[in-house]
């Protein structure tokens, strides 16, 4: 389904933005 596969590509491309904002402000080092 296109439509399913857009979604996918959406929730993909907005974790990915997030993972760039977290990291920017190192949330995710500090984590680890």
């Amino acid at each position: 389904m296109p439509l399913a596969k857009c979604n996918f590509y959406a929730i993909d491309y907005l974790m990915r933005y997030l993972a760039k904002l977290l990291d920017k402000n190192g949330v995710i080092y500090k984590g680890k």
